[in-house]
């Protein structure tokens, strides 16, 4: 009896094992596997072609171009959307030139990082324009759109056409010193000294008179030479924009034969987005178009925090700037990547 007693005991603690095993999972040792690396890519890794970037926006001649030959570009990454400043698409720069990529993804400052090298098979991908500037992406299925390229959406494609180098220093900005310069350098990084505050913004902002959508036929524009908008903000916020509308600062603005401020207090609903602004510059006689997205980090910030009134705004003051040269409806237009080292009051 004892020892048929042992056995039965003995078959109960190892029930007891099993059951335990079964019931708690091992324990956690904070260490997870080790990522996969991913694949730095070389030029010997590239098949077809290689031309410049210059060569590549040549092809353009006033309509778009689907790339049927299989020729590949190589630069280094220009651009980062961390800030806020630039939306799903980066610039390619290498000694002849820089073009957008516009790869339509967000967060790209994790792959595709400042100073890294970037190979792009063209094949397949289109050369277009969008307002004069000239940018490589997807062809659009809407003849009709004033866009020529699309975002490289689809994840197979930007895997067989877009291929991450190694990583390097960054991009020295082209450090332009006459106005004959600026054609030259346009999609490229460059540095702008001795720039100059006009008191002249471009601030479109959309109502929605339908309470429900943005209207983007109602279309108001704000520009005075004065300043007197007193809109001394690179760009604006969402909240920023009810704020003002709420002043009533813009009352002088015309809407359609109405003003923006009387139609916000009669209760007509308007689109509470950010607003990009363009505060003008000018560099060696020529108007610089310098473009705030209201997504930017910097957005409410003040051009000058130091000065006291909005109409006294860097008066007498000259400022350098760093950043991505580009064209919009034949003015240039200048983006940043980062207020806080790429903008400075000389």
């Amino acid at each position: 009896m004892r020892l048929k007693s042992l056995h039965i005991a003995a078959l109960a603690l190892a029930m007891a094992v099993l059951s335990s095993c079964e019931e708690f999972q091992p324990v956690f040792t904070c260490k997870y596997p080790d990522p996969a690396v991913s694949r730095v890519y070389s030029e010997s890794d590239m098949t077809g072609t290689k031309v410049t970037i210059a060569e590549l926006k040549a092809m353009y001649k006033g309509k778009p171009v689907e790339i049927e030959d299989d020729i590949y570009i190589a630069g280094k990454v220009t651009t980062c959307d961390l800030k806020g400043n630039f939306y799903r698409s980066f610039f390619l720069q290498d000694e002849t030139s820089g073009i957008e990529i516009k790869i339509g993804k967000y967060n790209l400052y994790n792959e595709y990082k400042e100073g890294q090298t970037i190979f792009v098979r063209c094949k397949g991908l289109t050369v277009g324009a969008y307002k004069g500037m000239v940018g490589l992406g997807y062809r659009v299925e809407d003849t009709s759109s004033s866009y020529e390229t699309a975002y490289i959406e689809v994840q197979y494609i930007v895997d067989r056409s877009i291929f991450r180098g190694p990583e390097g220093e960054k991009v020295q900005p082209r450090r332009l010193t006459s106005a004959s310069e600026l054609d030259k350098s346009i999609g490229c990084l460059v540095e702008l000294s001795g720039m100059q505050y006009t008191h002249h913004i471009f601030f479109m902002g959309y109502v929605d008179y339908n309470g429900n959508r943005k209207d983007y036929t109602n279309n108001c524009y704000f520009c005075d030479e004065e300043g007197t908008w007193e809109v001394p903000t690179w760009a604006m916020s969402a909240d920023k924009y009810e704020e003002y509308l709420r002043a009533g600062t813009f009352d002088a603005a015309e809407v359609r034969g109405t003003t923006v401020g009387k139609l916000f207090r009669s209760g007509v609903p308007f689109s509470k987005v950010a607003y990009s602004i363009s505060q003008y510059f000018t560099f060696k006689g020529k108007s610089i178009q310098v473009r705030t997205s209201g997504y930017s980090k910097w957005a409410d910030k003040d051009i000058d925090p130091t000065a006291g009134r909005y109409q006294d705004i860097l008066k007498g003051k000259t400022v350098t700037m760093r950043g991505v040269l580009s064209t919009y409806n034949g003015e240039y237009q200048f983006t940043i990547n980062d207020i806080d080292t790429d903008f400075t009051i000389d």
